[in-house]
């Protein structure tokens, strides 16, 4: 199989993310463990949480994500280059974060406390992006159960740059904010534009992911988008959306 084709490939244990709190935050020390697994019947994200001092009361989640995103995660740890041997700053409160990428054939293991060290910062945040999905995940089945939203799509938000008034927008959102989806169908560029709004346009769904996302707003379908990964910090500004598919019998009530 060429090399182009194996990236498009995964099976089995992609990554397992897990933060141990360290620090003397009481009940809100909450400790997690996710693993992203693929497997014949999909792709999951499958963890644990448990506040400290409740271990034995860890409840195991299992959710299926897009398989498309499983692969540009990977395909983003692949690309990461971090320093074999980082400069650490230790703290007095906080806790650890450890990634475990690969398997029996050759992998790595890296753990890091509080923020990360100088070079892995995009380790850490592929790492909290990942939870902040699981989060979301959990919270909606924990409300719906059975009846929870379906997450179709995890993507970049394209275009925040040429958006004036963004980074503002971009500055007092917050990881799990609701954005609005907002289908352009007389857009002149592209017949399946999605606009993603937060009072204004910040940017669009990508075009590459937004054929699917158009068809089902124009069925009539419920979708709900959620500010997953914000990043104000690099040469462009970035927002990584989540978004989920409300069934057709979701209860009439908002999603949290």
């Amino acid at each position: 199989m060429a090399g182009a084709e194996l990236r498009d490939e995964i099976y089995g244990r992609v990554f397992t993310i897990k933060t141990v709190s360290c620090g003397y935050d009481g009940e809100d020390a909450q400790d997690v463990t996710i693993a992203l697994m693929a497997e014949a019947r999909g792709t999951f994200l499958v963890g644990k949480r448990y506040r400290a001092g409740e271990r034995a009361l860890a409840a195991r989640h299992k959710f299926k994500v897009p398989y498309d995103w499983a692969i540009a995660m990977r395909r983003r740890l692949e690309d990461i280059k971090v320093p074999a041997f980082p400069y650490v700053s230790m703290g007095c409160d906080g806790g650890f974060t450890e990634l475990r990428v690969g398997g029996y054939e050759g992998g790595a293991h890296y753990r890091w406390w509080s923020c990360a060290p100088n070079g892995w910062e995009e380790l850490d945040a592929l790492a909290g992006s990942v939870i902040a999905l699981f989060e979301m995940l959990c919270k909606l089945e924990a409300q719906y159960g059975d009846k929870a939203p379906e997450l179709v799509r995890v993507c970049p938000v394209a275009g925040i740059g040429f958006a004036e008034g963004a980074g503002k927008a971009l500055a007092e959102l917050e990881v799990g904010d609701k954005l609005e989806l907002v289908r352009e169908k007389d857009n002149a560029h592209d017949g399946n534009a999605v606009a993603v709004t937060a009072g204004l346009r910040l940017g669009y769904v990508p075009r590459k992911s937004n054929a699917d996302i158009a068809a089902m707003l124009d069925e009539g379908r419920t979708l709900e988008a959620r500010a997953l990964a914000i990043d104000l910090d690099g040469p462009q500004p970035r927002l990584d959306l989540a978004i989920f598919l409300k069934p057709l019998d979701f209860p009439p009530r908002d999603m949290v």
